[in-house]
């Protein structure tokens, strides 16, 4: 029984890799073929900033990580994340706000103000994620 969980386990793992294998090599040579190189070369500079909207969490996700880690979701009040969470959501907001109030003041009518005011969304809704994320694999 053991042994066919374990190759069910193997199993997943490589379907996940082969997904994001198909992934990147879609990105990586359909994708140019199919945009311009302006097109493509916006597409790679927001995926730039993009990779760097994950560090906007602060380090405060992390903490919760470090908190919880091992924990069992019985032994955590509801309230208490409940808490976090709301001041991790008005910190992710007030950071989207000031991102996309800096792309629209200073980069209205330029191809850049879209850009930034797409990654103050993106940030917002990443960092969210990342925080249910490291949420779930501290209490396992």
């Amino acid at each position: 029984m053991e042994e066919n969980n374990f190759l069910k386990n193997i199993a997943q793992v490589m379907f996940g890799n082969a997904a994001l294998l198909l992934s990147q090599v879609l990105t990586g040579f359909v994708l140019p073929k199919l945009m311009s190189v302006e097109s493509f070369g916006n597409y790679r500079i927001f995926m730039l900033y993009g990779t760097n909207a994950g560090l906007l969490h602060f380090g405060f996700v992390d903490g919760i990580l470090f908190k919880y880690g091992g924990k069992n979701i019985d032994d955590i009040k509801r309230e208490e994340i409940s808490k976090y969470f709301s001041v991790f959501i008005v910190i992710e907001a007030i950071t989207s706000m000031v991102i996309i109030a800096i792309s629209v003041l200073s980069f209205s009518g330029s191809k850049y103000g879209f850009m930034f005011f797409a990654i103050g969304i993106y940030s917002f809704v990443l960092n969210v994620v990342t925080f249910f994320q490291y949420f779930s694999q501290a209490i396992m």
